[in-house]
């Protein structure tokens, strides 16, 4: 911005030089008081609105810098800064309509356009217009390779697309710049645990940790990768340190809750959410929290009607579609438009709606992944799948699929509990070898190495080895990903077929038993009505509730559950005395 004010007021200067030392408290003063004799003077609104943004003054900058524009409006300078002065007080969209306009003239004149990109990228962050963001960043970035708050930014923005390598890189880049920036080093320790690098996220963590002792924050993100390191002690004392700097924070509570939880302690699960609650009703993340906690506890009405908060939470599910979200109200004649939203296994699991819908009067169109489409073509009902949303031209309302339980009321007696209610697809071509004397039984010992919790519901195939010394049964691996390498090193007796779903689904109707951990491959079986015995972790996924052994979701499936956090060994050697007599029959 020029610095030319008032004809022969040196004081500006004094201001405008006290403002580039820093000195922000100072130059507001004297810019306050040459306002009183320069009311409209645009130099000097300008000055004062950018020295408001400094000092996080947002209301009184945008006011400022609204006049002056309205002064000057042929000043590009001032433009520039009235469209992040607005960008940082949350007014996106204007933001955004009033740099974009600014782009060409800044081209035009050879002007620095970084910092406008900067702007239009943090604009499009609010909004959750995510792939603007990326490339506003990454333009502001190419133009500005030492900006940190840019690269930051980047970072966040593909974080919440799920990109996190990309993210990571963002962080590190950042990082680089800038080696003590607190904000990159939590972002970065937060995507590395969402991506599965728990001990790498549990490294940089601490270093912010001890940089900033106090910082709430900081502490609370430390106590996430601490729990999903398995390490509940040490989560614990990180979340009390945060609530004892800071006993307002929220996220802090809420967090307590979800370790809470995880010991099985859930009537203190709740009260650490509400506590949460309390002090930020509009949190959608605590109220996922809190739904978790509430589903886990049977109380599925309440709980699935908190889980719709997970559709405030930025970038989550990154699906935005269009058109009037369906209100549970009577379907009859309407054309209802349901997606996926979640995994493989939640789809699976919740794909029995859609014929409930149909059945009510409605026709429904539900959109899935590729690869689940044969499967979901089986439903029993006049229901339409696609695999690509370009192809549904009409509907009258949409809903996510995980949003029909809420409304279509489920409580845990309502659960639509009959079964199978997936066949497997015609043309599908059983994999499994000739048949062998005895009981055939499928084995999945791992799931997806991406998800969050793989390390607690997953266990390494020789931990199985018990298992194999029974006689009479006939091991058939559908286990996929990296996990099958397993096979080779242990030399156990098992045929590796790991099918797509559609020839497993085949496969399983040939089997005698199917025994996994908590991965698609059991809701699959459960769909397909087909027995299975699922392994289930201490602290186990909010739909396998607690103390049975049984499910209300799926009547054909057998629950064994770890005594301890992390013990297998127990229930292996359950498995292998249930077997005993299973393969007497």
């Amino acid at each position: 911005m020029r610095t030319e004010g008032p004809p022969g007021d040196a004081t500006l200067q004094v201001a405008f030089d006290l403002h580039q030392q820093g000195d922000f408290s100072a130059a507001l003063a004297i810019y306050r008081a040459l306002l009183q004799t320069y009311p409209d003077n645009p130099q000097v609104l300008g000055l004062l609105g950018s020295a408001c943004r400094m000092t996080g003054e947002s209301e009184e900058a945008v006011e400022c810098l609204r006049r002056a524009v309205a002064a000057a409006p042929l000043r590009i300078d001032l433009k520039a800064e009235y469209g992040i002065a607005l960008a940082e007080a949350g007014e996106h969209a204007r933001a955004i309509d009033l740099l974009e306009d600014l782009l060409p003239a800044l081209a035009a004149q050879k002007q620095d356009a970084a910092v406008v990109y900067a702007a239009l990228g943090d604009a499009c962050l609010g909004l959750e217009r995510l792939y603007e963001a990326v490339g506003h960043y990454r333009t502001a970035i190419a133009k500005e390779p030492e900006n940190t708050a840019a690269a930051v930014n980047l970072g966040t923005a593909l974080q919440r697309l799920g990109r996190h390598k990309e993210a990571i890189a963002a962080y590190e880049a950042a990082l680089r710049l800038e080696p003590s920036n607190l904000g990159a080093m939590t972002n970065l320790g937060v995507a590395l645990q969402e991506f599965g690098q728990v001990d790498d996220s549990l490294a940089i963590l601490k270093c912010a940790a001890a940089l900033a002792p106090s910082d709430p924050g900081i502490r609370t993100d430390l106590a996430v990768s601490l729990l999903k390191a398995g390490d509940s002690d040490g989560a614990e004392e990180a979340l009390n340190r945060a609530i004892a700097s800071d006993s307002g924070y929220g996220r802090a509570w809420s967090n307590l809750g979800n370790l809470l939880q995880s010991g099985l302690l859930l009537a203190e699960a709740r009260m650490a959410h509400e506590s949460a609650l309390t002090l930020d009703p509009d949190d959608p993340e605590f109220h996922w929290n809190h739904s978790i906690t509430l589903l886990l506890d049977g109380a599925l009405k309440d709980g699935f009607a908190e889980y719709e908060w997970r559709r405030k939470i930025p970038g989550f599910g990154n699906r935005h579609i269009t058109g009037t979200a369906w209100d549970g109200s009577k379907p009859r004649g309407r054309t209802i438009l349901v997606y996926a939203e979640q995994g493989l296994g939640d789809t699976l699991q919740f794909c029995r709606y859609a014929p409930l819908l149909a059945r009510a009067g409605a026709k429904v169109v539900l959109a899935c992944p590729e690869k689940l489409a044969p499967l979901l073509s089986t439903l029993d009902g006049p229901v339409e799948i696609v695999s690509n949303l370009d192809a549904v031209s009409f509907y009258d309302c949409q809903a996510p699929l995980m949003s029909l339980p809420h409304l279509m009321g489920t409580t845990l007696k309502t659960i639509p509990v009959s079964v199978p209610y997936l066949s497997v697809p015609p043309g599908a071509a059983s994999p499994l070898p000739a048949s062998q004397k005895g009981s055939r039984i499928g084995l999945v010992w791992a799931g997806n190495p991406n998800n969050p919790n793989a390390r607690h519901r997953s266990m390494p195939l020789e931990a199985l080895r018990p298992l194999f010394a029974l006689e009479g049964i006939e091991w058939i691996s559908l286990q996929e990903g990296p996990a099958r390498k397993q096979i080779l090193g242990t030399g156990l007796p098992i045929a590796d077929l790991a099918p797509d779903l559609s020839a497993t689904a085949a496969a399983m109707a040939e089997l005698d038993l199917v025994i996994t951990v908590d991965t698609a491959i059991a809701h699959l079986a459960g769909a397909l009505g087909r027995p299975f015995w699922l392994l289930l972790s201490y602290a186990p996924d909010w739909r396998w509730l607690l103390d049975r052994d049984d499910s209300p979701w799926y009547p054909t499936a057998r629950l064994f559950r770890q005594p301890t956090a992390g013990e297998w060994g127990p229930v292996v050697e359950d498995v292998r005395e249930q077997l005993r007599a299973f393969t007497k029959h």
